[in-house]
């Protein structure tokens, strides 16, 4: 029995992986993304709201974990690789920022 034909979402992404000159696009899709999250964290932290920042890192802890497992398959391998890459930017970006700002 065959697989079923990929989504397209994951059709769009496996072209973007594939191709080198798209990879300038991707970086920058990874970036913006990784910003979004990183300035989430960032304003949940300085609005002193703890109880935000840990909820917004158990989300991202948890999604983190998912993302890890769905590597294992094949069809969600670069979805899963590229959201884990904005995931990870994102954190070791409001971490940097935290860390000047203090």
């Amino acid at each position: 029995m065959s697989d079923p034909e990929p989504s397209f979402f994951v059709r769009m992404a496996k072209a973007f992986v594939e191709e080198p000159l798209l990879w300038p696009v991707l970086a920058v899709i990874v970036l913006v993304g990784a910003n979004f999250f990183a300035a989430l964290l960032v304003l949940s932290i300085q609005d002193g709201s703890l109880l935000a920042a840990a909820g917004l890192l158990g989300v991202g802890a948890l999604a983190f974990e998912a993302l890890r497992a769905a590597r294992s398959h094949g069809r969600l391998r670069v979805v899963a690789s590229l959201l884990l890459a904005v995931a990870l930017a994102g954190g070791l970006a409001a971490a940097a920022y935290l860390r000047l700002a203090a």
